[in-house]
């Protein structure tokens, strides 16, 4: 067969390419499989990262929420909660947005949609 019209699966492993991919961190948790496509990787951890960045907002509205329970009626520290969880809204409409976006131009992309 023509060395150019080979699958890189076919290819010889002249650098280790495929020993360093397959014990990178990326094939280890499970992001990039064998035969992803690069975008789908990309789209992976874009997903991952918004999730995270939802997980922290999320805490920090517990947060909020037990700074003004905790507040007994400190018009500062109300007020301090109330400030941190106008931002977390804030942040939540962001990611949600940023996600929708995110799927949005993945899904052309890939061709998925």
């Amino acid at each position: 067969m023509v060395p150019f019209l080979l699958s890189a699966a076919e290819k010889p492993d002249k650098y280790g390419a495929y020993n360093v991919f397959h014990n990178s961190l990326l094939s280890t948790i499970g992001i990039a499989n064998t035969g992803d496509d690069p975008l789908v990787i990309v789209n992976k951890i874009v997903n991952l990262i918004l999730g995270f960045i939802g997980i922290v907002l999320f805490g920090l509205m517990l947060y909020a929420g037990f700074t003004w329970i905790k507040s007994r009626g400190n018009t500062n520290e109300v007020d301090r909660a109330k400030n941190i969880i106008e931002n977390c809204l804030y942040g939540i409409l962001i990611i949600v947005l940023a996600y929708g976006i995110s799927e949005f131009i993945f899904n052309i992309l890939i061709g998925l949609g």
